[in-house]
Formats: C-alpha cells, structure tokens, sequence
C-alpha cells in the first residue's frame, strides 16, 4: 500500500487551492467593490457636512455670555456685542417643493437681546417668476466718551454717561420677478429702510478742564438719529438684435430727523446745553437705460444713461438751554444760534458712460471708457439768529452751483511674454463749474459770520497713471509690482464783497495741487509644496501745494506759494501658510505701518504758528496666528490669536487737546467642533479681548470674555 502525501502536497489540489483562494479573492473584491459603489466611506469632509447625503434643511442654535471687567460701553463698542447673556437661532434654512416645479425657501436669524434677527422667505418657480421677502435688523454700539485731560486727571463723558451708544440698522423689503417667453423680464421691488437710535460724535464741546481760564474741547456730544428712506424699483432687461437692454426706473423718499446733543462747560456754573436739530425730507426720481453688445468676438461694447431729480425740504435750529430739547429761552451766555430755519433745495443730475474693450489679439486687451456728468444745484434758506440776550435778527441765503464733469481712461493688458503679464492704465477728469453763494447764516448785533456775495468759478484736472507687472520667474515664485502717479489740481477764480479777507473758502487761494506717488511689491514664495510666504510692501508720498490770492485783503498775514502739507507711508506686510501634515494647519501674518502728516502749522516751526497742533501720525504694527488642528475624524480644534499697538498719544495738554491713539488690543479665541453623528454636529467657543488706551488715561481700558455654544441639526 503506498503512502499517500498530505492534501497540500498534491501538486494537483495546490493548483486547485490557488485556482479556488484567487476566485474567492475576486469575488471578495467584486462584491466590496458593489458595496462601496451602494455605500462609499465617508471622508472627514463628508462626515463633517453630513456624510454621503445631502441635507438641504438645518437649524443651528446658540447661546452664550459677553463678560466685561472695566470700561463696557468700550467692550461692546469694539466687539460690537452687548454685554450679558445671549442665545436665540443662529442660522435657520428650510426649503421644500410646496406645487409642482415650485419652490418654498426660508433663512433666519434670531439673536436674543443682541436685536439682531434676519428673515427671508422666497416661493419661486425656476426660470418663470418668484416672490420674496425680506426683513433684518442690526445694532452697533459706541463709546459716548470724550477727552481726558493729563494735569487734571479729568475724563469727560458725554450726555449718555457711561453706558454705550446704541443703534438699529434695519430694512423691509419686497420683490418680485416675471420671465415670459418673447417678453421682457421684469423685476420689482420695495424696501423701507431706518436708522434709529444714538451714535457718538467727533464733535466736543468747550470746557474748563482746571477750572480756570484754560479752555479745552473735551465734552464729548451725541448724534440723535432716526431716518427713514422707501425706495421703489422697477427694472426690465430684454435682448434684441443680440444686444442685452435695459431700463430702470427708481423713486425714493425719506424722512431724516437728526440731532446733536452738546454739553458746554459740563459741571461748571456756567454751564449749557446746546441741542441742534436738523430735519430732512427729500423726493428723489431716476431713470437709467443700459445697453450691452459682443461685437465679433473682439468688441465688446457696454453703454448707459441717467437722469435724476432731487427735491429736498429742510427745517432746523440750534437752541442753548438748561437741558435738551428746550424752547428758545434769551439767557445771559447763550452763545450764537438760530430757530425757525427753513428751506428747500433741487438738483438735477445727468450722467452717460460708454465702455470698450477691444481684443485685437488674443495677448493684448484694451478697455477705453468715457462718463460725463452734468448737475445743477439751487438752495434757500431763511431763520432768525440769536445770541445771549440781544434781539433776534432774521436771516436768508441763496446759494446755486453747476458743474460738468468729463472723466476719460484707458486700461492696456499685455500677456505676449513669456511668464509675464504687463498692465497699464490712465485715468484723466476735467470739470467745469461756478459757485454762486449770497446771504449768510446767522449774524447778531454785528456778531457771527457776515453777510456774503461770492461768485466762484472753479476748474479742475485730475491725472493718474499706474503700471503694474507679474512675474513667475520659478514655478514656486511669483513677483508683482506696481505703482500709480496722480495729480489733481484745482483753480478758482473768485469775486464778490467778501472774497479777499481770509473769511470764505476758497476766496483766499486760487490754486490747490494735490500730488501722490505710491510704489508697492508683493513676492509669493511656495518653499515646499505645504509652506507658503507672502511678502508685501507699499511706499506712498502725498502733498499738497497751495497758491494764495494775489491781492490778499491788507489787514490779512501774506503768504507765498507753499507746500501746505506732507504725508507719507509705509506698509510691510509677512503672511505665512504652513500645512504641516493632513491634520494641522497654521496661517500667520505681520502687518507694520508707518504713516505721517507734516504740516507748517505742526508744533511750533513755523512763525505764528501754535504748538496745539502736532504732526499726525498713524503708526502701528499687529500680529495674527491661527492654527487648526483635526483631532480625530469627528473632532476639530481651532484657535486664533491677535495683536495690535499703536503709540502716537502725544501728551499736548499745555497748548491744545492731547490727541493721537496710544493703544494695546489683543484677542484670544478658541473653538471646539465635535460631529455626533452625520446630521448632529456641537461647537464651544470662548473669547478673551482686552484693551488698553492711552488717549483717555485708561479710562477706556476693559478685560472681556466671550462663551458660546453652538448645536446644528441637518435634516
């Protein structure tokens, strides 16, 4: 008997055994293979966006804390967020087919106590019409603080104290839209526009910072708004002989009830408060048509044209009182003001533009275009001027103005070299016009400005021309540079009674030139296929030249033909992206400016000159840094952190008001994303903002802390 050898011995069973493992195996395969065309793996992308199927409905809820520590109403100023607990609808978009080929849509935002909120609904019919409706409403928040005042320790507030400044921005809109085969598509649309609330001003009052005859601009006033604007638009386009056309027709009214709150002497006995309302109520029409045309491939042509009237009714007065809002009252030390000002105002605008561009190869692109503007202004007033106890005195002014503006450019775009791109370009705008200015605003017993005559004839030419180049020397380097010249002069020829005493502008010069050089370089850099740089910089030059009139009035300083002002500025910018590996990012950037304006009158150099007025500088540096990192394929980790230092607080108390910014900024954030599941994904943030400032003695100075948490649910 022999002996048999072990079944995996058999050459015929092994032949067998591989024939059968390789049938298994491609079996194996095709049937993986079937499975994952049914069900692919999700990418952490797609996990993140909710896997493999599309969601086109969500809801994202928050809800969180704004914490300050020090100065609120700055915090909220510069977060633009109010303080306290907050938490509402984040982000909401539903949409569903509601007939046959109609679509029902609908986004929202509801932030409670933030008075931020946003809807829109939207029922369309795709390619046919649709109808929408919108309504959103917005608050920004400032600091109603003033000047501080070194040798005191004094800082002043304005009339809302301490707490911020708040006010809504907000719109209602309605559209709709109609396309029918062989007929224009036409477009309409409704919205009521607002601004209501208190915004803070530039504007401050006198004051007696030490009590004594020193007198300083420190108290800070406040805007009282609330405007009002509807707006009607229709629009239809249509397109004939190959020609797109259009035409718009646009009419609008608003309501501007505006007012300034000023506090003079605040907490002295001399002590007023100056209250300035201003009402506005204007009807504005406008028609425009445009037309578009590709002609041969190689012209394309583009033209249009306006019209539009203005009509404008005004109302106001400047009223000194105890307290805001006050009936005229004569007082001892009630400085000049006016009440039962009234007036109107109308202008006429034309406007039409043609623009080229012309391929007269494919490596060269030429964009000539044409805008000429006609407008015409007229404007009356009339009031009654007051001044401490003195009797009222009426007054009146006329005012018309005409101007034809003619602006001419032309843009050149050059590819013929290899791994170059050359532009050039140049822009030139000539006007023509007269001022015409009789009466005057508010003139008492022989004090405030005098009554006028001026007729003022005014040109101008404004020149620029810029030249710019890329070019991509390397395949991991690419070089742009560029830089513009520009020149804009204007002359004025003035006559009349009051011209040449230095009290009206612009009778006291007849030529102003305004000249700037600006040069800038930006080098791309890619050292490794995950590591990129970005290197900028920008030199720019401005001044102003100033011609003074001939026969200056003989009571006036004559002064020559002079450069009446200098400002320069350098911009170096470092921007660095580094993807490390698949799950770690970090993007950083250093931006460093330094920005001048020299005048005569800064310091004290010149002769007469007040050492109250410094050079302006605006000279500071920050720093970012932003790193992600994918913590697992649910899991995200992003942080980021800012910096900004500016020192250009100049302590110039002893001649003028201490201005110029001196502050430190810096932020630190940090957010965790963790996906449950495909349609469930949660995030926590937390904020940390701090603020130092020099200009209001630190004052001004706040910690804050910001946490949130967020849900987002796909369905």
């Amino acid at each position: 008997m022999n002996a048999q050898m072990p079944l995996k011995s058999r050459p015929g069973n092994e032949a067998r055994g591989r024939r059968f493992l390789c049938a298994w195996l491609a079996a194996c395969a095709t049937s993986a293979a079937a499975a994952d065309t049914n069900n692919p793996p999700m990418s952490p992308e797609d996990y993140f966006e909710g896997g493999t199927n599309t969601y086109n409905n969500w809801v994202e809820l928050s809800t969180g804390g704004f914490l300050t520590r020090g100065n609120q109403s700055q915090a909220e100023a510069i977060q633009n967020r109010n303080s306290g607990v907050f938490g509402g609808i984040q982000d909401l978009h539903l949409q569903g087919n509601v007939f046959t080929n109609t679509t029902l849509t609908l986004d929202g935002r509801d932030i409670y106590d933030q008075h931020d909120y946003n809807i829109t609904t939207r029922l369309e019919h795709p390619e046919r019409w649709y109808l929408q409706f919108h309504a959103e409403n917005s608050r920004t928040w400032s600091d109603d603080i003033g000047g501080f005042y070194p040798p005191s320790g004094m800082q002043y507030y304005g009339p809302n104290g301490t707490s911020a400044l708040a006010l809504d921005h907000g719109e209602y809109s309605f559209q709709g839209g109609l396309k029918l085969n062989n007929l224009p598509a036409i477009t309409f649309q409704y919205t009521h526009s607002y601004r209501n609330g208190n915004e803070d001003s530039s504007i401050w009052a006198p004051t007696h910072p030490d009590l004594t005859t020193t007198v300083r601009a420190l108290s800070p006033s406040l805007y009282n708004i609330d405007e009002t604007v509807d707006a009607f638009d229709l629009n239809a386009k249509k397109n004939l002989w190959d020609t797109d056309l259009g035409l718009g027709l646009h009419y609008e009214h608003g309501d501007l009830n505006d007012g300034l709150d000023s506090v003079f002497y605040p907490g002295e006995p001399v002590q007023e408060d100056l209250t300035e309302n201003q009402k506005n109520t204007y009807d504005l029409f406008s028609a425009n048509a445009t037309g578009e045309k590709l002609i041969k491939q190689h012209v394309f042509v583009s033209a249009g044209g306006m019209v539009a009237n203005l009509d404008n009714s005004f109302s106001g007065s400047q009223v000194y009182g105890d307290g805001f809002d006050m009936p005229y009252s004569p007082a001892p030390g009630s400085g000049l003001g006016y009440n039962n000002m009234t007036g109107s105002s109308h202008m006429q605008e034309y406007v039409m533009d043609l623009d080229l561009l012309v391929i007269p190869f494919k490596t060269l692109d030429i964009i000539p275009a044409v805008r000429a503007e006609k407008q015409t202004w007229s404007g009356n007033s009339t009031g009654i001027g007051t001044l401490s106890t003195f009797p009222t005195e009426p007054f009146n002014s006329q005012s018309s103005e005409d101007v034809i503006d003619v602006c001419e450019s032309l843009d050149l775009r050059y590819t013929g070299f290899t791994n170059w791109v050359l532009c050039v370009g140049g822009k030139w705008d000539e006007s023509d016009g007269n001022l015409n200015q009789l009466g005057g605003l508010s003139q008492v017993d022989g004090i405030g400005v005098p009554t006028i005559t001026n007729y003022t004839g005014n040109t101008s030419l404004l020149q620029k021309y810029s030249l710019g180049a890329s070019w991509y020397p390397l395949r991991r380097l690419a070089l742009d540079f560029g830089g513009y010249y520009k020149n804009d002069q204007y002359n004025y020829s003035a006559s009349g009674n009051n011209t040449l005493d230095g009290d009206t502008y612009p009778g006291y010069f007849t030529i102003q030139s305004f000249e700037t050089y600006d040069g800038n370089c930006r080098v791309t850099l890619h050292l490794l296929r995950s590591l990129t740089l970005v290197s900028r910089y920008e030199y720019q030059l401005s001044t102003i030249e100033t011609t003074p009139d001939s026969t200056p009035d003989p009571d006036s300083v004559v002064f020559s033909e002079q450069q009446t002002s200098r400002m320069y500025s350098h911009i170096i910018g470092q921007n660095v992206s580094w993807v490390s590996w698949s799950r770690l990012s970090l993007e950083a950037g250093f931006n460093y400016v330094i920005s001048k304006t020299e005048t005569p009158a800064s310091g004290a150099v010149a002769p007469g000159a007040t050492g109250a007025i410094l050079n302006a500088e605006n000279n500071y540096w920050t720093l970012n840094f932003s790193p992600s990192l994918v913590l697992d394929d649910k899991t995200d980790l992003n942080l980021s952190y800012f910096y900004y230092q500016t020192d250009d607080y100049r302590n110039n108390s002893t001649a003028g008001v201490p201005l110029g910014a001196g502050s430190r900024e810096q932020a630190v954030t940090t957010t965790l994303t963790r996906r449950i599941n495909p349609q469930l994904r949660v995030s926590l943030k937390y904020g940390y903002y701090s603020y130092n400032d020099a200009l209001t003695g630190g004052n001004s100075n706040f910690e804050a802390h910001l946490i949130m948490a967020t849900m987002q649910y796909r369905f």
